[in-house]
């Protein structure tokens, strides 16, 4: 075969195996974040040991002693075999990590160590193979071209165009219709197609047709058998910075109260509170929109503030006998800050991966912050506390962001998230999670709640302000009906809580919706909920 027909397949087997680097690092950084927490730290590490793969393998494809084109063809066979079992590989991960972890937890720097060999143990054969043969492609060209120069430079600019397409089809094809598990094995398919299009250029009709009907068959078998990581516990992402909501003085709300109305006007417990509706904007979504005005301290709260403080209020009442309670996520500290006031003889853990807020929270909004109550603060993770943590609670809360903002706040909606919490309630422990209906589509809602209620048998869902619901289960029977609940908290004195709640829908009506035929689950294999827009219509 003369030059010009032997460096067409060449050049495209590069740009295939590209393509497979990028998915293969996309799908590995992404379940591999799971597994460690995501941070910049983790992020650092994990990039590293990337890059150690691919500069391993380049050295090895680059020097070794047989043809370029055997060891691109040879290469490209073993980075699909090794991707085919990388799930395998990813599932032995998770469960080392754990053991691991607490062996070093109180040496950061070792925690960071232990991620990056793990990291470097999941990831290290396909990228390593992937590495070969993208450096043999270069010298197979080099090869069988005129000009080396022009051969290495055109396997370069393919090879990072088909790594360019990679990187994109993950987020855009690959997880949302097919999960993590099976983007894997479209990546080891890629490279697979690479290896057969080398074979078929040397090769009599008989031989090809044979091949091809071989791929097909081993494609198929692929996607059937895989063993999905969904099986997998992972656990472990990170609530954003964005759940900061402090508002510290009266003159941020002048503005917006020239165009809006007081709606509710009431003194309870806490002090005097004005509850104030906005109209959106013509310009703005139709989202309902709430401020709260609360003479406390010379402090004004936000709305997050007012759903935060009622969250708490609907778990003490359901489970007022709770010894040890975790709040997932400081926000502004209102949620923390009104568990360990009711709950003032009970150990109340918060969880967040924002060390730094407390001293926000506590030089504007709270003086005296850490003098409230009892517990810990603990700067992790949250996923990642949950997954390695042998603690069991009583009561757990979380107040995410909606699921289609980040993939950070998309986690804590997962079946795997919910998993996790389970695990961790103590027997008759209750789960609330703040949840805004009106940024969710009715599809996203028939989501949320399908994978909530196939977790936690016992639920319900609570009105809580304009727009805002809290989640409420438990694997246990909840004692309390759904407006004996608003009934306690009213009793208590918190009439302008109260007075904004209702029973949106009960144990019976949460099953209905949750066996919406139409409906997913949101797992952390497959985030369908990521994908989905305000309307809850899929984004491709």
């Amino acid at each position: 075969m003369d030059a010009g027909k032997r460096g067409w397949p060449i050049t495209v087997s590069a740009a295939f195996c590209g393509c497979a680097g990028a998915i293969y690092v996309c799908a590995f950084q992404r379940t591999l974040a799971l597994v460690f927490g995501e941070g910049v730290y983790t992020e650092s590490v994990l990039w590293a040991a990337v890059l150690i793969c691919f500069s391993v393998g380049g050295w090895i494809g680059g020097r070794a002693p047989q043809s370029a084109e055997r060891i691109l063809f040879i290469s490209a066979i073993l980075a699909g075999v090794l991707g085919l079992i990388s799930n395998f590989i990813l599932g032995f991960i998770a469960a080392l990590y754990a053991p691991a972890y607490y062996a070093v937890k109180d040496h950061p720097s070792l925690v960071l160590l232990i991620a990056f060999f793990l990291g470097l143990l999941s990831m290290a054969g396909p990228l390593m193979a992937t590495g070969a043969a993208i450096f043999a492609a270069g010298r197979a060209s080099a090869e069988n071209l005129e000009s080396p120069s022009s051969a290495v430079g055109r396997i370069l600019a393919v090879t990072l165009a088909g790594g360019a397409i990679g990187a994109l089809l993950p987020a855009f094809l690959l997880i949302p219709n097919l999960g993590l598990g099976k983007t894997l094995v479209a990546a080891a398919a890629l490279d697979f197609v690479c290896a057969g299009l080398l074979f078929l250029s040397e090769r009599s009709r008989t031989m090809k047709s044979f091949t091809l009907l071989f791929a097909v068959f081993a494609l198929a078998g692929g996607f059937l058998i895989y063993p999905g990581t969904r099986a997998l516990s992972f656990g472990g992402w990170w609530l954003p910075a964005a759940n900061l909501n402090i508002h510290s003085n009266e003159a941020a709300y002048a503005a917006a109260r020239q165009k809006s109305t007081l709606i509710f006007e009431e003194n309870d417990a806490a002090g005097p509170i004005q509850v104030y509706w906005i109209k959106p904007a013509e310009n703005e979504p139709a989202i309902q929109r709430l401020i709260v005005g609360a003479k406390i301290r010379g402090d004004f709260l936000g709305p997050g503030q007012l759903i935060d403080e009622s969250l708490s209020m609907l778990a003490v009442v359901l489970h007022p006998r709770a010894r040890r309670c975790l709040v997932l996520g400081l926000g502004a500290g209102t949620a923390l800050t009104s568990m360990r006031t009711l709950m003032a003889e009970s150990d109340v853990d918060c969880v967040d991966d924002h060390p730094a807020l407390a001293q926000v929270v506590e030089k504007l909004f709270y003086p005296r912050f850490g003098e409230i109550g009892k517990g810990r603060l603990i700067a992790d993770d949250p996923g990642h506390f949950l997954r390695v943590t042998t603690d069991s609670y009583d009561v757990v809360l979380s107040r995410p962001l909606p699921p289609y903002r980040d993939a950070s706040s998309a986690f804590l909606f997962t079946d795997d998230f919910y998993r996790l919490i389970g695990a961790r309630l103590s027997e008759g422990g209750l789960f609330a999670q703040c949840v805004s209906f009106s940024e969710l589509g009715g599809m996203q809602r028939a989501v949320v709640i399908k994978t909530f209620s196939r977790n936690f048998p016992y639920a319900r869902i609570y009105e809580v302000g304009p727009g805002w619901t809290v989640f409420l289960g438990s694997l246990s029977h909840l004692a309390r009906g759904g407006r004996q609940a608003i009934e306690d908290i009213e009793k208590a004195g918190n009439k302008s809580h109260a007075g904004m709640m209702n029973v949106l829908m009960d144990e019976f009506q949460i099953r209905q919706m949750g066996s919406h035929a139409a409906a997913s689950a949101h797992t952390a294999d497959r985030p369908v909920l990521e994908y989905m827009g305000a309307a809850g219509v899929p984004v491709r």
